[in-house]
């Protein structure tokens, strides 16, 4: 396992807050009004699927904002890219990170935002490395990635993708249970992140 530098948070590291002293519909009510009309409606409409938020992906789209992203990249500082820096260094022409379906699944999840896929692409791999170590900065994640416990606790099915999509078709994650609790915070987070992976091919 890759040393420690993101220091995963343990249950005795997080803050403890009082659930009686936070109404949760109150906060969201007040931030939700302090969107517009427009930006409130296109949100509700994009969480129940009658429409997506992203823009239709065009091949000039699709070329422009592959284009954006890899300035993004290259302008960022390196103190925020160690890994991603690291990948290109280590692995100039045959990192998975080069090619434009990797690249793509993260300006997807952006809308087509390039400065937001390029903060994502680089929290990924960060993330990637402390959870998995340096052969992510190489390949993609594989289900042998997990381990033991990491096996074990996917097939608990706490934490699964629903045989059915929503009706913009797309995969839906379900917690049931408590996810697993009895294997460590990192156990489940490879577990999330290998899931959300393999849904990304999809």
């Amino acid at each position: 396992m890759a040393s420690s530098s993101l220091m995963l948070p343990t249950a005795q590291s997080l803050p403890q807050v009082d659930p009686r002293a936070v109404d949760v519909d109150d906060l969201l009510s007040k931030e939700l009004s302090r969107l517009s009309f427009q930006h409130r409606s296109a949100i509700y409409e994009e969480i129940h699927g009658v429409r997506t938020l992203c823009p239709e992906e065009t091949p000039e789209l699709v070329e422009e904002c592959l284009h954006q992203l890899s300035v993004e990249l290259a302008c960022m500082g390196p103190n925020l890219k160690t890994a991603y820096d690291e990948a290109c260094l280590m692995y100039p022409e045959t990192s998975y990170i080069h090619t434009n379906e990797f690249k793509l699944r993260f300006l997807r999840y952006e809308l087509m935002n390039p400065k937001k896929a390029a903060l994502r692409i680089v929290s990924f791999l960060e993330c990637a490395v402390e959870l998995f170590g340096k052969a992510l900065l190489q390949r993609p994640l594989q289900l042998s990635d997990l381990g033991k416990d990491g096996m074990d606790c996917l097939r608990c099915g706490d934490y699964q993708p629903l045989p059915f999509r929503d009706r913009a078709g797309r995969r839906i994650i379900a917690f049931v249970n408590t996810f697993c609790l009895q294997y460590p915070i990192e156990v489940r987070m490879k577990v999330i992140y290998y899931l959300h992976w393999a849904l990304t091919e999809d």
